[in-house]
């Protein structure tokens, strides 16, 4: 007699869904007829698999967890699809340490290259060949950021990268040198620019007007902090009482703007130097002029 059909099996397993068999007699009819549907169904794909040229770990541990659950795990094409699988797995296996240990480009490429000679393609291969790919990358990257002009923020990245791809610290030292040279700079200009209490950035600070909100983090005002008039370096100037220019709403110490605190309690406002210049009004509180050191 012919076998039976998938669809004939399947109709067969619902059908048996209905009629009262007794556990173990039903148990049994399910597996057998889900081992014939797997061998009508499945075993074609298994083979297909089999003669691919590298089908997927995923796909044939699939088909053999299958036959296996079935009691079909003995069947020869099981078994060397089993053994493929199986040296795959071992295969991933080293990768995800290589990958853990971030071991150099030479012994991940060699991995890639094993990968490469099994006849069922890893999980991990890919994963690795990116580590590979990205760290190809990384030293164009590198090399162009060593000879030319380039950025901290970039500096970084590739340091960060240096370190997840596993970049010999030999090889990072040029990138490491610059960075830090650039931040001793930063720092010295920073200390020039930007005066002490000075929310704004180096950058922010050369592209402003020189004016700038010294304030602590809680919002009050800073015994130490600079002002337009003032360098910052004085105690003495920094530790003087402030006065708000009425509008503008920016604020100095009393004696850098030649207003002394007698006169500023009397006073029903003030209007600093700045505001006075944009006016064409004249200055009250000199001569002389106050200077300013922005």
């Amino acid at each position: 007699a012919p076998s039976p059909s998938e669809e004939e099996l399947a109709g067969l397993l619902q059908q048996l869904s209905n009629i009262p068999v007794r556990l173990r007699e039903r148990g049994e009819i399910q597996r057998s007829l889900a081992s014939k549907r797997w061998l009508l169904s499945r075993r074609p794909a298994l083979l297909s698999a089999l003669e691919a040229a590298r089908p997927s770990l995923e796909e044939v541990s699939g088909l053999c967890d299958e036959a296996a659950g079935l009691g079909l795990g003995q069947l020869p094409e099981v078994l060397q699809a089993a053994e493929r699988a199986a040296a795959a797995e071992r295969w991933d296996e080293r990768a995800e340490r290589a990958l853990a240990r971030r071991e150099g480009m030479d012994a991940l490429r060699q991995l890639l290259a094993e990968a490469r000679g099994l006849r069922v393609a890893p999980s991990r291969s890919g994963a690795l060949q990116q580590r590979v790919d990205d760290a190809a990358s990384w030293w164009a990257r590198a090399a162009d950021a060593v000879s030319g002009v380039t950025s901290v923020e970039e500096l970084d990245t590739l340091l960060r990268q240096a370190e997840e791809t596993s970049v010999p610290p030999a090889d990072r030292a040029p990138l490491l040198d610059k960075a830090a040279l650039c931040r001793w700079w930063r720092e010295r200009a920073a200390a020039a620019f930007v005066k002490e209490g000075c929310r704004l950035s180096l950058g922010e600070s050369l592209a402003g007007d020189g004016h700038y909100e010294l304030t602590t983090p809680d919002g009050g005002w800073g015994a130490h902090f600079a002002c337009s008039f003032c360098t910052g370096e004085s105690r003495y100037e920094t530790a003087q009482f402030m006065i708000g220019c009425d509008a503008c709403d920016r604020w100095y110490h009393g004696p850098c703007v030649g207003v002394d605190k007698k006169a500023a309690d009397q006073m029903t406002e003030y209007v600093c130097l700045f505001c006075c210049r944009k006016s064409g009004t004249p200055y009250k509180y000199g001569p002389p002029e106050p200077v300013p050191k922005m």
